[in-house]
């Protein structure tokens, strides 16, 4: 009879190591613009001075803006679900993760090289206060996501007694899975409506 190690089976379950994975992607984008920095300091279209102080005075149709938002945020989050079905889970929430400190990193340095400590509040303007709310909810759905698929893959695997120590119950995971998606429409409309005064308060003051 097979023996499985619970206690190591539970710590596999609970550190993907997407922290480190996130870092690392933050260090390249890092690095991506320092050996392509004249490129991305030139560039007058990718966060340039000229856009920000465009959009400082441009009027924003909330409205269309909030379903745009709206759209993009929640095919995100129904992609992650239904990519927790597929075998390739876990190369698609690593890839996820190590993308997002990439492009992170990118616009952090660009804004950086570009306008210096205004860029670090340029950056402060960009991610407020929206990302206070969508980091926290997409970290706990991919683990969720990720302790429920290991769950159900390695079930099989173990005792009788393991597998009623292990059950998730279905309800509980879906409405976990609805909570979280009603957070992410409090993050939209953070994101549609409120961090466009706050960006154009910030463009205001520095321009």
């Amino acid at each position: 009879m097979k023996i499985v190690n619970y206690k190591q089976y539970k710590k596999k379950q609970q550190s993907p190591g997407w922290f480190l994975l996130f870092w690392v992607g933050i260090i390249l984008g890092g690095f991506v613009v320092w050996w392509n920095k004249e490129r991305f300091v030139q560039d007058s279209y990718f966060l340039g001075e000229e856009v920000f102080k465009r959009f400082g005075y441009t009027s924003i149709y909330k409205d269309c803006f909030f379903y745009y938002i709206f759209r993009n945020r929640f095919e995100l989050f129904v992609f992650i679900i239904l990519s927790s079905f597929t075998s390739f889970m876990t190369s698609i929430f690593y890839f996820f993760v190590f993308w997002v400190g990439l492009c992170g990193g990118i616009i952090t340095f660009t804004l950086f090289l570009k306008f210096g400590l205004k860029g670090l509040l340029l950056l402060f303007g960009l991610v407020f206060p929206h990302m206070l709310i969508y980091v926290p909810c997409f970290v706990v759905l991919m683990k969720l996501l990720y302790q429920f698929h290991n769950i159900g893959v390695g079930r099989n695997k173990m005792s009788s007694e393991f597998k009623s120590t292990l059950k998730q119950p279905i309800p509980i995971f879906c409405v976990a899975i609805l909570c979280l998606g009603a957070i992410i429409v409090a993050g939209v409309l953070l994101e549609s409506y409120v961090n466009p005064i706050i960006l154009k308060k910030i463009t205001s003051f520095l321009w």
